[in-house]
């Protein structure tokens, strides 16, 4: 059974982070019940840390994720988001989106599956 964080627990583990630091997960970990040092360190990693950015993508965020994924990281999703200060699955769903759509990140132009030309991204006309 999957257990959820809380916004309490989610409080609690910020502030022993700010406690212990970031590599005392063990320590951490006995605060919480039913909590294991493995799902505090990834709960810190993947959501509540600081670093990882929550915003809207940029295209210079595109440009690094589709080349970086077709030339030096590919499939190294850690060290790949670790780069763009993204987490993990930020970063799959986002190489996926750009596949499946087969956005082309050189030019302006952003080409969908039915062939729909749009400049600048999708727009509400047909």
């Amino acid at each position: 059974m999957k257990e959820y964080w809380a916004l309490c627990q989610d409080n609690l583990l910020r502030f022993s982070i700010k406690k212990y630091g970031t590599n005392n997960w063990s320590k951490i970990s006995t605060l919480f019940s039913f909590k294991s040092k493995k799902n505090c360190y990834n709960r810190w990693k993947n959501w509540l840390d600081e670093k990882i950015k929550k915003s809207i993508w940029a295209k210079k965020e595109d440009k690094l994720i589709f080349f970086s994924f077709n030339t030096i990281f590919s499939h190294q999703w850690s060290i790949l988001s670790d780069f763009l200060h993204r987490n993990r699955l930020q970063c799959i769903y986002r190489i996926k989106l750009l596949l499946y759509f087969r956005i082309k990140i050189d030019q302006n132009l952003i080409f969908y599956k039915k062939k729909k030309f749009l400049k600048n991204g999708p727009t509400n006309k047909k």
